[in-house]
């Protein structure tokens, strides 16, 4: 879709592509084993070298890794929708980036660190799709970060029943995967309970329209009478998880999720873990959307809380807020309409 909305954002896109010269191919190497020391990895790196950095790496590769991004959020219809209704000409009231003390500016320095965050977590996450072992021996791994972290403060429960909820389908998708044998009911209860989780969150800080937006996404969970019982990916490497119109329910909660955690410090780190496109680029296998979500949120957390408590990196993600407060709402409101939208597509589903 060409509109003046689009072409608005690829102009913003365009204008975070141009800050990737200001750095040299060298400092960004340097950043990104900064970056994936804070994720806990260095010493799996040179295992898994061209994987995570590959040895022609140029700055190039951000560049497109930016244009994959920028792709992959304009295939999705009710994104598309959000951008159509933001006021560009008072585009700064309705930033996703925001410092503490209220400024909108992305300075050099964030977006470096930001960036470099988003290629190495999206690096990582695809690494794990297609190698479970990695992925079970992170998981054990990252038990013995975060206790080494304190990650189970007191201050810190609402991450850690969250960091739970998702760590747990992880789990017992590694063992039915050793099993070669898969419930068809899989993980459609905890999927529909995390979604209640947020839903509740929203409901209590006043973002109503966001929590609404959920309803057709718990009630057309996978596995429903509209959708199809879980499985294996070909590969066997990932979960599908079927619901009704796959790609039109995981666009849905693709911009809801966005709306929910823009409410959070530090929201622009939050917002990325959705945006790398071993999550987003998923028009072409919407059923295995949840999958990669889940494991690019489990790797995010890790980083996002140590990078916050026990920094390994020379960026402080404490200065880095919530989004405007105008763009939460407003994207709040768009998403209940595009949760209407789906449940009317499945209204005319019969089966």
């Amino acid at each position: 879709m060409d509109s003046e909305a689009t072409r608005k954002f690829d102009a913003l896109v365009k204008a975070l592509q141009d800050q990737v010269s200001l750095t040299s191919p060298e400092e960004w190497q340097s950043l990104l084993r900064e970056t994936y020391q804070q994720f806990y990895i260095l010493e799996y790196l040179e295992k898994y070298q061209e994987d995570l950095i590959p040895s022609k790496f140029k700055r190039d590769d951000l560049v497109e890794f930016l244009d994959e991004i920028n792709q992959a959020l304009q295939e999705n219809g009710y994104f598309l929708d959000l951008l159509n209704e933001i006021p560009w000409d008072r585009a700064s009231e309705y930033s996703p980036f925001t410092l503490v003390d209220g400024s909108t500016a992305l300075a050099h320095d964030n977006f470096k660190y930001l960036l470099s965050f988003a290629y190495c977590l999206n690096k990582l996450n695809s690494l794990v799709r297609k190698d479970t072992e990695f992925l079970e021996v992170l998981v054990r791994h990252y038990w013995k970060v975060r206790r080494a972290n304190n990650f189970y403060r007191f201050s810190n429960l609402l991450a850690v029943i969250k960091l739970h909820s998702i760590e747990l389908p992880i789990i017992l998708f590694l063992r039915a995967q050793k099993r070669k044998k898969l419930s068809p009911s899989f993980a459609k209860w905890i999927l529909s309970f995390n979604i209640f989780e947020a839903t509740m969150v929203d409901f209590f800080v006043g973002f109503f329209d966001n929590a609404r937006s959920t309803i057709p996404l718990i009630r057309y969970h996978p596995n429903c009478s509209k959708g199809a019982p879980s499985t294996f990916s070909s590969d066997g490497n990932a979960l599908n998880l079927v619901s009704p119109r796959p790609k039109e329910w995981a666009d849905l909660y693709q911009v809801w999720n966005m709306a929910f955690v823009a409410q959070f410090k530090p929201a622009a780190f939050l917002l990325i873990k959705l945006l790398i496109p071993s999550v987003s680029r998923y028009r072409l296998r919407p059923t295995e959307y949840m999958h990669t979500r889940i494991t690019a949120l489990h790797l995010a957390m890790t980083y996002i809380d140590s990078a916050t408590h026990a920094p390994l990196i020379k960026a402080n993600l404490k200065l880095i807020g919530p989004s405007k407060l105008s763009l939460i709402k407003l994207w709040g409101r768009v998403n209940l309409a595009a949760a209407k939208k789906y449940a009317a597509q499945v209204a005319r589903i019969t089966k």
